[in-house]
């Protein structure tokens, strides 16, 4: 499996400066982009409440490194998430196995180092780590053409952000169970504790306002 994600990966490569020059941020897709590949109806992640946690986590591991340029913003980058997940028809686990590759890419990540531009967008690197856990759990996984129409970004580039992604990733893509639990607490905890507040949240105000009239 490992060999067929670095054939795909070594099918085309570019110079990174050159790269940095060509990708415009905004990353797609916009919501208002429209593909027949991916009209299925939302999977068990389309929940605002979990995907808005894997927004904020993804943008909370990269706001060091954001710039005037690349804000990597919640809102934007949930959105972006919701859409990628509700396109290429990701399940749970592939989900979950790329918010895990996300952060083991950015672990140890120094505001110092040097890094190629699109490598600061929290959307474009979760986009490379969700094609990497789609091909390491599938047999039979989209090709890069797929992921050019489900993403709006060129194939050249998705092939450049993944083979990053795997290089910062030493090639191993192997989570084991206990790893996979704990991410997988950290996105589930965090969004029942949220789920909560907003329902405190709402009867604290509704008492009030029982309270006030």
């Amino acid at each position: 499996m490992v060999s067929r994600v670095l054939k795909e990966a070594n099918l085309v490569m570019v110079d990174t400066n050159d790269l940095d020059r060509r990708l415009a941020y905004q990353t797609p897709p916009y919501e208002q982009w429209k593909s027949t590949l991916c009209s299925a109806s939302p999977g068990p992640l389309s929940s605002d409440t979990l995907v808005s946690r894997i927004g904020m986590a993804l943008c909370e591991r990269t706001s060091k490194i954001s710039t005037d340029k690349i804000r990597n913003e919640a809102g934007s980058v949930s959105s972006f998430v919701r859409e990628v997940l509700r396109r290429s028809k990701s399940n749970t686990r592939s989900t979950v196995l790329a918010f895990a590759y996300f952060n083991k890419v950015y672990d140890g990540q120094s505001v110092k180092d040097k890094l190629p531009e699109f490598a600061r967008c929290s959307k474009r690197v979760f986009l490379s780590c969700l094609i990497l856990a789609n091909k390491f759990l599938n047999d039979n996984s989209f090709a890069m053409k797929t992921w050019h129409m489900i993403s709006g970004l060129r194939q050249k580039d998705l092939c450049l952000m993944e083979r990053w992604c795997l290089d910062r990733l030493d090639y191993k893509l192997l989570v084991t169970e206990t790893e996979y639990a704990v991410f997988e607490n950290r996105l589930f905890v965090a969004s029942n504790k949220r789920m909560r507040c907003e329902n405190e949240s709402v009867r604290d105000l509704s008492y009030k306002k029982l309270r006030t009239i």
